[in-house]
């Protein structure tokens, strides 16, 4: 429904990664078919089955050009034949500070000297005391994600659960386009990105033929929206798009004694796409329909794929 990860990506939590692939080219292709372009693989950390015993990790950060605060903790449980992980992450994203350095000679450059505050319905536009500070920049997210690994004769299944939601994400670069000598927009935010992953994995191992089994079926849940009003204006326009996407693939591997390795397998996909926008009065809480970014009536895509990848 959208070109690219844009925003997107910050809902997967950067504490419980594990790795992350950057795919160029035909490797892609086990993706599915918008994937041409190549892929950014988050692999987040899975529970190691076998260890006996707890292990439980703790973390924070503090940082001083955005006063940003971070606070992370998982536990992991490991027995023999089961182990879990769940993790828990917070952060709150203060405005960012700009350095003061400009060694170019533009003494001003970048500077946010104005910036819009709403007091009785009424916006003003207030000189900022430090221009270096990015009024209206900050928000924040909280992360969840467990995870259990179960291990049978014939092979490991493993299930995924993650959620993720932000605060209203603030459109920075928007604040200094101006109209009729004063800031355009009175509000233009991302409203809350929320997005829930479940997904079930199957991986197993066909010995007479040396060939690994591995097949997943997946559905996320993504809102996103938009929130914007103009300087001086009465009316809220948000535009809110709810994303559910089903998937399922099936892969055959083998790796050969010369040093190919050939893939092969299935792909099915859905997603479905609703949409909706409204304006809403700020003084009197009236309310009106407005223009959706993509069909109102809502859209769906499904695929069907089989592909097949070798290299050496």
């Amino acid at each position: 429904y959208r070109s690219g990860h844009l925003q997107n990506a910050i809902t997967v939590d950067a504490n419980i990664l594990e790795r992350t692939d950057v795919l160029l080219g035909p490797n892609s292709i086990l993706f599915g078919s918008d994937a041409m372009g190549g892929v950014i693989h988050y692999h987040t950390r899975s529970p190691r089955v076998g260890q006996d015993g707890v292990s439980l990790r703790a973390s924070t950060a503090y940082r001083s050009p955005n006063q940003s605060a971070m606070v992370h903790g998982d536990v992991e449980y490991s027995g023999r034949n089961w182990a879990s992980l769940t993790s828990f992450s917070h952060a709150q994203y203060g405005d960012l500070r700009m350095g003061t350095w400009r060694r170019h000679g533009d003494a001003r450059w970048g500077l946010d000297s104005v910036y819009v505050m709403t007091e009785g319905g009424v916006d003003t536009a207030v000189e900022n005391s430090d221009p270096n500070v990015q009024v209206g920049s900050g928000y924040d997210q909280t992360d969840l994600l467990q995870k259990f690994r179960m291990q049978t004769p014939r092979g490991i299944w493993d299930v995924n659960l993650q959620w993720s939601t932000s605060s209203d994400i603030p459109r920075y670069d928007v604040t200094f386009e101006e109209k009729n000598g004063a800031p355009k927009w009175a509000e233009w935010n991302y409203g809350p990105q929320r997005r829930s992953l479940a997904s079930v994995r199957y991986g197993s191992s066909l010995p007479r033929w040396d060939i690994a089994w591995n097949s997943t079926v997946a559905v996320q849940s993504i809102e996103e929206s938009r929130i914007k009003r103009q300087f001086g204006s009465d009316w809220r326009e948000t535009q809110t798009e709810n994303v559910r996407v089903w998937s399922a693939y099936s892969t055959l591997s083998k790796r050969f004694y010369n040093g190919l390795n050939a893939t092969a397998g299935i792909n099915v996909g859905w997603d479905d796409v609703q949409s909706k926008a409204q304006l809403t009065n700020i003084q009197t809480e009236a309310m009106a329909d407005a223009d959706t970014r993509y069909p109102n009536g809502g859209s769906a895509m499904r695929t069907l794929a089989g592909f097949a990848n070798l290299h050496k």
